[in-house]
């Protein structure tokens, strides 16, 4: 593990405990939420994601600057550690009476998008270790959703190819279903009719 890597573990091991000493609810999402997962590491990542509670997002971005971490002005949604490598990237999870969770996001020409994922893919019981810490990640089934939602948006070549390889990881593990796949397919095309607000 390098050591841009090592230091990712000891942030997320930081951010985790210290968002379970306030009670705040949270997901690990994206790369390192897929490795943790599926044995082990795979590429290198650019930031950490994290799925929180929609109503607890003001105490976790009050947590995160308390844990010295500034905005990132270029992404609102970024938070990075003075002097440090490695964004945490803060994405609202607003599980409803309704059986939804609705996931804010990447930002689709320019609005806020909310996926409209289901809220069982955001279990209390899924842990797994990242480094020397257990965290609570997001089921397979959301972080394939959310790699897809995001190919639907302009990228960089390269980060297209990444996230390709991120879903081929993904289904292979899931090996969807036909219902599955459908179910996947209409969750992943983002809304904007801010159904996930609360």
């Amino acid at each position: 593990m390098g050591s841009n890597q090592e230091a990712q573990t000891r942030q997320i091991k930081k951010v985790f405990e210290a968002a379970t000493a306030r009670g705040v609810e949270l997901w690990l999402m994206g790369g390192w939420a897929i490795d943790a997962q599926l044995a082990g590491p795979g590429r290198r990542h650019g930031d950490i994601d994290v799925a929180v509670l929609d109503g607890q997002l003001h105490e976790f971005r009050s947590l995160l600057a308390n844990l010295e971490y500034g905005l990132v002005e270029s992404r609102q949604s970024n938070y990075r550690p003075v002097g440090q490598y490695g964004d945490v990237r803060v994405e609202g999870a607003a599980l409803r009476p309704d059986g939804h969770a609705y996931l804010l996001s990447v930002p689709h020409d320019g609005k806020d998008a909310w996926l409209r994922l289901r809220s069982e893919w955001f279990p209390q019981s899924n842990q797994q270790i990242v480094g020397s810490a257990l965290v609570r990640c997001a089921r397979p089934e959301a972080l394939l959703a959310s790699k897809l939602s995001s190919l639907r948006v302009p990228l960089r070549l390269i980060t297209k190819l990444l996230y390709l390889d991120d879903c081929t990881r993904l289904i292979k593990h899931i090996a969807p279903t036909e219902g599955l796949a459908h179910e996947l397919e209409r969750v992943s095309e983002p809304v904007f009719d801010g159904a996930g607000q609360s």
